[in-house]
């Protein structure tokens, strides 16, 4: 979309629009993003003057080309007025050369309707009715070629001294890809420079050669600051690195010191437990070894003790007194100390007995001596002074207790 424009410092800036198709304006323009202070521009009498802008408006990018001329306002003799045309371009770029040709066309027709010489004699809404866009503006929007390089609205505003070739410096303003640091270029002749007059607010290039040295210097100075940046960056990523790969190892080291430790740890517990199933097969054989010892020592006691009942002297003498009494024959009649013998020889068989009893398990073998020895001793007996010479036996036993008096028994003790 392109719209022409025509302003001039009639009564102050005056700005009137002129759409090239029945479309209305998407935005609102501001005036003042056209005016021109001499801070950056000294336009002078019979010289021509440019100015290029870019800026955003929403997701748009609007290109500003304009032609200046000096005029001065109407009833005052001040400088630094003026008055010109210029074309908006909405997301595009034109040829350059048709666009400066419509551009001169619109200002001449504002001098002859609206000025005299170069003074402002009616305000241009007063001849806005007089004034029609030139046959070469519907060319414009011929072939429509879309921004791809040129200002950048982030850049910064400078003049550029373009000699007898504003042209050149236009084209490259729009579309040069080394024109994206400026913002706003100012171009006129050495003599319209704002040093010129002392007011210094913007830089200065003495041509386009040196505004694109300082673009190619800028460019370098920002990558050597990029390069120094990233420099810097891979230092401390190296760094960081050697950080990281110093920790990895003291962790690494950690670990294989704790796998080591476990390790050390498992072989101990391995070593523990094979420790304690020997152990524990140990006292298994020692609890079979004293169950068998136990049963031994139970069989001993029990065969031990058997012989007691059957075989002891008390106990036949008590089998006999249990016996029908019969009347003792005075051969049979035993002195009364030899039945004081007997009864205190069942006295001792009796404690004997109840000693074993209470032996403890681990006095098995003392007990078992001992107990061979008293078996011994009751089995054979010391033979009383009675004793019959001929046998070697004990004679027959009378009175025994509880036998009535005048009871014998002629019993024998067995052959041993």
């Amino acid at each position: 979309m392109i719209f022409l424009t025509l302003f001039g410092t009639t009564t102050g800036l005056e700005v009137l629009n002129f759409p090239l198709s029945n479309s209305a304006l998407p935005f609102k323009i501001e005036d003042s993003w056209i005016e021109v202070s001499p801070s950056h521009l000294i336009i002078k009498p019979g010289k021509e003057s440019y100015v290029i802008l870019r800026r955003f408006v929403g997701t748009q990018t609007l290109t500003w080309i304009g032609l200046y001329r000096a005029a001065k306002e109407i009833g005052y003799e001040r400088q630094g007025s003026f008055y010109g045309s210029g074309v908006w371009l909405i997301d595009r770029v034109v040829d350059v050369k048709l666009a400066i040709d419509v551009l001169r066309m619109m200002a001449d027709q504002i001098q002859a309707k609206a000025m005299n010489g170069d003074s402002f004699v009616k305000r241009l809404a007063d001849v806005r009715g007089d004034i029609s866009p030139p046959s070469q503006v519907a060319a414009l929007s011929d072939n429509p070629v879309k921004i791809n390089s040129g200002c950048h609205p982030s850049g910064e505003t400078a003049f550029i001294n373009a000699g007898a070739n504003p042209l050149e410096v236009i084209d490259w303003a729009q579309r040069a890809a080394s024109a994206q640091f400026l913002n706003r270029i100012f171009i006129g002749t050495q003599d319209q420079s704002p040093d010129a007059g002392g007011r210094v607010s913007t830089q200065v290039f003495r041509s386009l050669a040196s505004a694109i040295d300082s673009t190619f210097n800028r460019k370098t100075s920002d990558l050597q600051k990029k390069v120094s940046e990233l420099d810097l960056k891979v230092k401390e990523l190296n760094q960081h690195h050697t950080n990281l790969h110093d920790d990895y190892l003291n962790i690494r080291s950690q670990i294989e010191g704790v796998r080591g430790e476990l390790n050390s740890a498992k072989l101990q517990l391995q070593e523990t437990s094979l420790n304690h199933r020997r152990e524990f097969t140990r006292a298994e054989q020692l609890q079979t070894h004293l169950n068998t010892i136990q049963s031994k020592i139970n069989t001993t006691v029990t065969s031990a003790q058997r012989p007691l009942v059957e075989t002891h002297p008390i106990a036949a003498t008590q089998a006999l007194s249990d016996a029908p009494r019969q009347s003792p024959s005075p051969q049979s009649r035993l002195p009364s100390h030899s039945a004081q013998g007997l009864k205190k020889s069942d006295s001792h068989s009796h404690k004997a007995g109840l000693k074993f009893e209470w032996i403890d398990i681990l006095l098995s073998f003392i007990f078992g001596m001992c107990l061979a020895a008293i078996i011994s001793f009751l089995l054979y007996p010391k033979q009383p002074e009675n004793q019959n010479t001929t046998t070697g036996m004990p004679p027959a036993v009378s009175n025994s207790p509880g036998a009535p008096d005048g009871a014998k028994f002629d019993t024998q003790w067995p052959d041993p």
